[in-house]
Parts: C-alpha cells; structure tokens; sequence
C-alpha cells in the first residue's frame, strides 16, 4: 500500500523491508534518516532490554528480569503506538471509511 498511494507512504516506517528502499537510495543519495533512528531506537532498547534481563536473572532476580523485560517491551509498543495510530487513520481516509 505504501508503494500504491502517497498518503500511506509512511507505512514503510512499519516493516523492516521499507528501512533502506534501493530505489531512494539511489535517487536521493542517502538512506531516510527518521526510518534509521526508528529501526535503530527499537535495536538499542531491546538489546539494552535483554543485556539487563540477562544480568538480573543470572543475579537470582527472576522476577525483576521478568519485569524489565516486559518494561523494554511496552516502551517499543509506546514508541511505534503513534506510527499505527496513524497507519488506521490513513486506512481509513484510503478506503473512505
């Protein structure tokens, strides 16, 4: 859909195929620079996520483990909550609902 209409053009921001398109890269020269500090946000949180978890459990502390983890987890959905409130919005404006 992000290829078909330009008002869902931001949908590419939601699958990691659309990160780095061949065809912008050679028009524009460089990669999109809002979609790499998205894709590289979410790779730092939960990298950062699973190191803490990691050192938690291997301290005996399941439980905090378990819950950093989920803490890493609502953040990423808090962080990409706007992009698919916006994605809706533009189904719904795209199919006239």
């Amino acid at each position: 859909i992000a290829n078909i209409a330009e008002v869902a053009d931001f949908l590419k921001y939601i699958t990691p195929f659309g990160y780095a398109e061949g065809a912008d890269i050679v028009t524009n020269g460089c990669l999109d620079g809002k979609m790499v500090a998205i894709g590289m946000t979410i790779a730092a949180v939960g990298i950062l996520t699973t190191v803490v978890g990691q050192i938690l459990k291997q301290s005996g502390k399941d439980e905090i483990a378990t819950f950093s983890t989920l803490a890493g987890l609502i953040i990423v959905l808090l962080m990409v909550l706007d992009l698919i409130s916006t994605l809706f919005d533009t189904v719904r404006n795209l199919f006239g609902l």
